[in-house]
């Protein structure tokens, strides 16, 4: 499957959670949903976090499983949360940990963050504190916000700044009022 092929089918299954994905519930208020910055695969995971429409996952379930197999990561790392939450198949998280694992090793960074939180968090997983931190560094790094948030959770003082967007600063000279 090539990433042209897995973007539109990411995108293709944010539209079946149009309801959140589409009014911009799940994002900043400056992101755009039909436009640059918009992530489907995140708004299609906070959607399911956020309990969706029972229909609208049981759409989505065979056509994300079918791309998982097809080695989609981002997929993937959706079907995890949907097997970590038990939306649209039984809570499985042994199986939810091996599908963002996958994906992680995919560089999938949002996959990454959420292997990293469940190793975390999951009282039924085995905890590995320190692959868990490794890894929600790594999604930071690579500019995962829910994975900066859940790091600094679990470091507390010892957490690294999450990175910053900024605007650069203006060229010398712009700015100063004519003389």
């Amino acid at each position: 499957m090539t990433t042209t092929t897995a973007s539109l089918l990411i995108a293709g299954i944010a539209s079946l959670f149009a309801s959140a994905c589409a009014t911009g519930d799940l994002f900043p208020r400056n992101v755009d949903p039909t436009g640059a910055g918009y992530d489907s695969q995140a708004c299609v995971e906070n959607a399911l976090r956020r309990q969706p429409d029972a229909a609208e996952v049981l759409d989505a379930a065979p056509v994300l499983s079918a791309a998982c197999q097809e080695g989609e990561a981002a997929s993937c790392s959706v079907l995890g949360v949907m097997y970590e939450l038990g939306r649209g198949f039984p809570v499985n998280a042994p199986r939810a940990l091996a599908l963002y694992g996958a994906a992680c090793e995919a560089q999938n960074l949002r996959a990454c963050g959420n292997l990293g939180d469940l190793l975390l968090e999951d009282p039924s997983s085995e905890r590995e504190p320190a692959r868990a931190i490794s890894l929600l560094q790594k999604a930071c790094d690579g500019g995962q916000a829910r994975a900066c948030k859940r790091l600094e959770r679990a470091l507390g003082d010892r957490a690294p700044q999450a990175p910053q967007l900024h605007t650069p600063a203006p060229p010398s000279g712009a700015g100063r009022a004519a003389s």
